[in-house]
């Protein structure tokens, strides 16, 4: 197999098929449960033609069980956020859909080790949080009345892996729909003020030090740089539908105001 050559618009584990499959089946015997990921998204620089030599591959994995629901928890760290909106949302699902428990696994626990182990093992450079793909399709089934972030990252993402086209529906159905409660949502999230974690992160972060080593940047960097792209995609998302989010495509959508062009593209040389 030819080795990887660098592109800013496709990670490694995008274009190696092999790796990709290696990484789903270590991943599923580390869940247990009879874990079965039923879709991966990239949804990191890469996605937006953003990355650089050191970043790395950010992976949504949906994932389905026949004995628990899946919940991502957050770590240890003081900063993070505790997410009680999406807690309740979740509370919603469950009392919709009773049954089974709820397993939760924990960034730092979980997630930071198995995603050093698989990189290593496999010579790439990633991340990935989890999520429940039941919970995910109840959010999206409600999407009228419920904001949430699944919709942004779906819509800013690239399918990597759709075995039953779980995700490829999603995309099909709820591609340029505009819904009164996202349009609140992003208004109130990215427009209306900078983004919490960007303040939150100006002090030093207990994950800082695996983020230099995975990718070589510190956590406010990453969300300085989200939250002009944020709010350049959710301003698109109210005038059309659509998210415009492509590197290429922000750059020349922000030709019309030099200032928006000159501070997106100093956000991104933050991350070089």
């Amino acid at each position: 197999m030819a080795k990887y050559q660098f592109d800013p618009g496709q990670s490694e584990i995008s274009q190696n098929r092999e790796k990709l499959e290696i990484f789903v089946e270590q991943l599923e015997n580390r869940l247990g449960h009879q874990a079965r990921i039923v879709g991966i998204l990239e949804i990191g620089s890469f996605t937006k033609g953003e990355a650089v030599p050191s970043s790395d591959s950010d992976l949504r994995i949906y994932v389905e069980s026949p004995e628990v629901y899946f919940w991502q928890g957050w770590g240890a760290n003081p900063k993070a956020k505790t997410k009680p909106e999406k807690e309740s949302y979740f509370d919603a699902f469950v009392q919709v859909n009773p049954g089974l428990p709820r397993v939760t696994y924990d960034w730092d626990a979980f997630n930071n080790p198995i995603a050093n182990e698989l990189s290593g093992a496999l010579s790439v450079n990633l991340e990935f949080g989890i999520t429940d793909s039941r919970f995910v399709e109840y959010q999206f089934d409600n999407l009228a009345t419920l904001s949430n972030g699944e919709y942004e990252l779906l819509f800013q993402g690239q399918i990597l892996y759709d075995p039953q086209n779980t995700l490829l529906k999603w995309h099909q159905k709820h591609y340029g729909e505009r819904y009164e409660s996202l349009y609140r949502f992003y208004q109130t999230r990215y427009l209306d003020q900078l983004l919490p974690e960007v303040a939150i992160h100006t002090e030093p972060d207990h994950y800082d030090k695996h983020k230099i080593e995975k990718s070589g940047q510190i956590m406010w960097v990453k969300w300085a740089v989200r939250a002009i792209r944020d709010a350049v995609a959710s301003k698109t998302y109210q005038a059309t539908g659509k998210f415009v989010y492509l590197k290429q495509d922000v750059l020349f959508l922000s030709e019309a105001s030099p200032s928006a062009h000159v501070f997106y593209r100093s956000a991104l040389q933050m991350e070089d």
